[in-house]
């Protein structure tokens, strides 16, 4: 989501928060706001895990490399 959008989409969440009434129009682009938030949340949460297995598959190859020297 641009800045833009995002400003806007929090407008209508402080809204949401002290629990004023939206136009259908805007709880429309409320939800949809919501919506393209989570993904984008998920898909960063995807991208870490990815990046976090990595990092640990490559620690577990080391050690396991190093234990047959020393083991």
């Amino acid at each position: 989501m641009d800045e833009k959008s995002y400003k806007r989409w929090w407008q209508l969440h402080l809204r949401v928060a002290r629990e004023e009434t939206l136009t259908p129009a805007e709880q429309i682009e409320y939800d949809a706001g919501l919506e393209i938030l989570d993904k984008e949340e998920k898909e960063q949460f995807r991208l870490n895990n990815q990046t976090t297995l990595r990092q640990l598959r490559a620690q577990i190859e080391q050690l396991q490399s190093t234990s047959l020297y020393f083991g």
